[in-house]
C-alpha cells in the first residue's frame, strides 16, 4: 500500500501541487494564502495544455455569470469579488474537452484524499491540544469560545473539510472490501470513525448528520450485488448504533450552539433562522435579479456594515444575490451534474464523487460556499458541478484507483487462470 501511494504521488504530482495550494485557503497558518489562487490558475491553465472549448453548459454558465454582473451593476457593486466569481465559473464550467476533464478529475481525488488526511491530523490536533482558532481568540480578545478548530483557520471550516473526509474515507472501505481485504477494509473504517468524530467536534451539527446521511448514499449506490451492499452495510450499522450516539451526547461544542441538540431553543430559533429571515427579505425586496452579488442589506447592522460573508445558506444567498433567474440557473447547472444509478453501481469513484456533491448541495442550505468565491470549497463545488456533468460524456477514469488501490482481485483472478489456461496449451 506504501508503495502504491508513493507510485500515486509521482506519477500525479502536479495535480498534488496544486491540490497543497488550494489547501493553503484551509491552513493559512501554515501555508501563504496566495497559493490558493495559484491552484484556481493552474486549473484555468489546463484549459489552454488540453484545447478545451466550448460545451453543452457554456450557455447556461454564461447566462449565470452575465446575471451576476448585471445585478452587481444595479447595484453599485461591480468590484473584484465580481469578476473573480465570474472566472471561477468561467474555467469550472464554460470549458471541456477530454484532456482537461480527465486533468479535473484527478485534481479532484486528490483533494478528496487531502480531506481524509485532515481529519486525521485534526484529530491528532484535538488529542494534543492545538487549536488556533481559540488561540486567535485568546491573543485578540482575551477570551476563549471554546470552539474547535485544530490547526485550520474555523470550526466550521474544519466540520465541512472532515465532513467530506469520512465520505472518503468510507469509498476507500468500499474499495478494498470489493477487494477482499478485511484487514485494509477495518483499518479504513477506524478512520471514518476518526473522520465522523472529528466533524462533530468542529461543531456543525449540519455537516455531521449531513455527511452520514452522504455515507449512506454512497454504500447504497456504490455495489451491483444486494448481497455484497448487505455484507457491507449491517457491521457499519452495528458499529453506528454503538458509536455514533455518543459521539453526540457527549459533544460539548454541540451543546453550545443555539437549541444544543434540539437544533431549535425554546422560542423555535435556531443558530441560521435570522439569516435566512433576512435572505428572503432580500428576495422580496428585488425577486427578478436579486440585491447584487456579494451585497448584504438585510440582517444585523454589524453584517450590514461589513457585508458579511456569513449569509447563512448558499441557495438562499443565490435566491437573494442574484434573484430568481440566477437561482434557477444555479440550480439547472447543480442538476446536470446527477449521474444515473448505473454509472455509479459500475464505477466507485462515480458514486463518490456523486456523494461530496450530494454533501455541499445539502450543506449549502445552511453554509453559503457556493457564492464565496474566496473560500476554496466554492471551487470545489462548481469543479465539481463540471466534472461530473463532463462525465456522462467522457466516462471513468479507472487508472486513479488501481494505482492507488492496486487491482480488484477477481481480475488478478481471472489473470492468473488465463495464464494457466495457456500454459496448459
Amino acid at each position: 500500500m506504501i508503495k502504491q501511494l508513493r507510485d500515486f504521488i509521482l506519477l500525479y504530482k502536479f495535480e498534488l501541487i496544486l491540490t497543497i495550494c488550494m489547501f493553503s485557503n484551509l491552513y493559512p497558518v501554515q501555508l501563504p494564502g496566495y497559493l490558493y489562487y495559484i491552484s484556481v490558475f493552474g486549473i484555468a491553465y489546463g484549459i489552454r495544455k488540453y484545447h478545451a472549448s466550448s460545451s453543452s453548459r457554456t450557455g447556461l454558465t454564461l447566462s449565470l455569470v452575465a446575471v451576476v454582473i448585471l445585478s452587481s451593476f444595479l447595484a453599485g457593486t461591480l468590484d473584484s469579488r465580481t469578476w473573480g466569481m465570474c472566472f471561477l465559473l468561467l474555467i469550472a464550467l464554460a470549458y471541456s474537452s477530454e484532456g482537461f476533464y480527465r486533468f479535473k478529475f484527478t485534481f479532484m481525488y486528490i483533494s478528496l484524499m487531502g480531506y481524509a488526511f485532515t481529519s486525521l491530523i485534526n484529530f491528532y490536533a484535538k488529542q494534543t491540544g492545538v487549536n488556533l482558532y481559540d488561540a486567535v481568540l485568546i491573543s485578540t480578545w482575551g477570551a476563549s469560545t471554546g470552539e474547535f478548530s485544530g490547526y485550520t483557520c474555523h470550526p466550521m471550516w474544519l466540520s465541512a473539510a472532515c465532513g467530506i473526509g469520512t465520505i472518503f474515507f468510507v469509498y476507500a472501505m468500499i474499495v478494498m472490501f470489493k477487494r477482499r481485504s478485511k484487514l485494509a477494509t477495518v483499518l479504513l473504517g477506524v478512520g471514518a470513525l476518526i473522520s465522523i468524530w472529528t466533524t462533530m467536534q468542529g461543531g456543525s451539527r449540519s455537516a455531521s448528520g449531513i455527511s452520514v446521511l452522504c455515507c449512506l448514499f454512497l454504500i447504497l449506490n456504490a455495489f451491483e450485488s444486494a448481497s455484497q451492499k448487505r455484507q457491507f452495510l449491517i457491521p457499519i450499522i452495528l458499529v453506528a448504533l454503538m458509536t455514533l450516539p455518543s459521539m453526540v451526547l457527549d459533544n460539548a461544542q454541540f451543546n453550545r450552539k443555539q437549541g444544543g441538540l434540539n437544533l431549535v431553543d425554546e422560542g423555535g430559533q435556531s443558530s441560521r433562522t435570522a439569516l435566512w429571515t433576512a435572505r428572503i427579505a432580500e428576495f422580496k425586496s428585488s425577486p427578478i435579479l436579486g440585491v447584487g452579488f456579494g451585497v448584504i442589506k438585510e440582517g444585523p447592522e454589524e453584517f450590514i456594515r461589513n457585508q458579511s460573508t456569513e449569509t447563512g445558506s448558499g441557495w438562499l444567498t443565490a435566491l437573494a444575490q442574484t434573484g430568481i433567474i440566477g437561482f434557477g440557473l444555479v440550480f439547472l447547472l447543480f442538476y446536470r451534474a446527477k449521474l444515473p444509478r448505473d454509472y455509479m453501481r459500475t464505477d466507485s469513484t462515480a458514486a463518490l464523487l456523486e456523494a461530496v456533491l450530494l454533501f455541499l448541495g445539502l450543506h449549502s442550505l445552511f453554509e453559503a460556499y457556493m457564492f464565496q468565491v474566496g473560500w476554496y470549497m466554492c471551487f470545489v463545488f462548481w469543479l465539481l458541478v463540471g466534472i461530473l456533468d463532463d462525465y456522462k460524456t467522457y466516462g471513468p477514469v479507472p487508472e486513479l484507483e488501481g494505482t492507488l488501490f492496486g487491482a480488484e482481485e477477481e481480475e488478478e483472478e481471472n489473470e492468473s487462470e488465463d495464464e494457466s489456461e495457456d500454459e496448459n496449451e
